[in-house]
């Protein structure tokens, strides 16, 4: 198994600044490593069909509306699912105390142990760009979590990883999909909407183990 994690969103909590509402974290999960190959290589098939350089980075909050949609279209019958994460801060009244880190940690690690099965020999896969110390603590956090099994844990460089970037047009796919008054909300997802598996709003007694 092999697993590509991206989020959108922050976890931070001053919603009324600069915090975004909502943080979702979303797995692209291929089950066989051949699935991830043959997907990442239609990634590159549409990304020459659109002549755009090899060094272009999808990304879901700078790249062009019908190039999200024509993405979509041509991925969703690869062999992958999708897990995703939503926290809606707004209904989620957390303590001024509780570290972002913390949060982080926990919706990431949540996600993950739901995807696992009684697969032993994981992959993961994660943009490793910003807050590289952040997600640096996390793995050796995840490692200490899970014991038992083997997880190979790299943190990759979106820019030169295709399927990386594919997780992060879903994971804004989605992200969108909860924001309303916007004129393409579900447009995105409804073109992966097969491929969802978990779809997970977090409440507030979800976040229990981080709130003792």
């Amino acid at each position: 198994m092999i697993i590509f994690i991206d989020e959108s969103g922050d976890p931070g909590f001053k919603t009324e600044k600069d915090s975004s509402l909502f943080l979702v974290i979303s797995l692209l999960i291929f089950d066989k490593e051949e699935d991830s190959v043959e997907t990442s290589q239609v990634v590159e098939v549409y990304r020459k069909k659109i002549k755009y350089s090899s060094s272009y980075e999808f990304k879901f909050r700078k790249t062009k509306k019908k190039i999200i949609i024509g993405l979509l279209e041509s991925v969703k019958h690869c062999k992958f699912r999708i897990k995703s994460i939503i926290l809606d801060k707004s209904q989620t009244d957390l303590p001024k105390g509780v570290n972002k880190r913390d949060l982080y940690y926990y919706l990431l690690t949540s996600a993950l142990e739901s995807s696992f099965n009684d697969c032993t020999d994981i992959k993961v896969r994660l943009d490793g760009i910003a807050e590289r110390e952040l997600r640096n603590a996390w793995r050796a956090y995840l490692r200490s979590q899970i014991e038992e099994k083997r997880i190979d844990f790299k943190l990759v460089d979106s820019k030169n990883d295709s399927l990386i970037q594919l997780a992060d047009i879903i994971v804004g796919s989605i992200r969108r999909s909860y924001i309303l008054g916007k004129n393409d909300t579900n447009i995105y997802k409804n073109i992966i909407k097969g491929k969802i598996e978990e779809e997970r709003v977090i409440k507030k007694d979800d976040l229990e183990p981080i709130l003792k």
